[in-house]
C-alpha cells in the first residue's frame, strides 16, 4: 500500500510531539512493508531522504495536490496543522483520510475530523481533549501499539 502523509517537518529538524508520534506511526508502515512517503511543507529544509524507510519530499501547498495525484497514494494520513487540506484531496482522490490528533484546540481538532474516514489519537490524553467521539467509522488510540495502527490502516484500505 503506497500512503502519503501531509505534515510541516523536516527530520533534521527538532520534532514537537505531534511530528515524532507522525514520524513513528510512518516508520512503522514502513516497516510493515509499504511505501510510505511524506510532502513536507518545510521546502526549504527538505531534500529528498529517507529515514527509519520514510521519505521525505518537499512541496509547497501549492504543488501538495499534483504531487498527491503523480504518485497515486492508497491513503493520506496528516494532522491538523499541516493536513488541513488532506481530507479534500483525500475526496478529490477518492481515498480515505487518516487524521492523526496529538491534542490542541479541541473545536479545530473536531473540525479537522469531518472529513477523515479514521482518527488516530497519540494518546488517551489526546482523546480527553478533543471531546466526544468523532464521527468516522472507527478510531484508535495510537498508544496501542504502531502494528495496531498499521492493521486498522490496511483494513479500512482494504489491503
Amino acid at each position: 500500500m503506497k500512503i502519503c502523509a501531509l505534515t510541516d517537518l523536516h527530520p533534521t529538524d527538532p520534532w514537537d510531539a505531534s511530528d515524532t508520534a507522525m514520524h513513528a506511526v510512518l516508520a512503522a508502515f514502513a516497516e510493515a512493508g509499504h511505501e510510505t512517503i511524506v510532502l513536507s511543507e518545510n521546502a526549504a529544509l527538505v531534500d529528498r531522504e529517507r529515514h527509519d524507510g520514510v521519505l521525505y519530499m518537499p512541496t509547497g501547498v501549492a504543488n501538495a495536490f499534483p504531487a498527491l495525484s503523480a504518485l497515486k497514494p492508497e491513503a493520506i494520513i496528516g494532522h491538523r496543522e499541516a493536513g488541513r487540506h488532506g481530507g479534500r484531496y483525500a475526496e478529490y482522490l477518492g481515498i480515505p483520510y487518516i487524521l492523526m490528533v496529538q491534542g490542541g484546540s479541541p473545536a479545530e481538532e473536531r473540525e479537522s475530523a469531518k472529513a477523515a474516514s479514521l482518527v488516530l489519537f497519540t494518546d488517551t490524553a489526546a482523546q480527553d481533549v478533543f471531546g466526544e467521539t468523532p464521527q468516522p467509522d472507527f478510531y484508535v488510540l495510537s498508544e496501542s501499539g504502531e502494528s495496531d495502527v498499521v492493521s486498522e490502516v490496511e483494513a479500512l484500505v482494504g489491503v
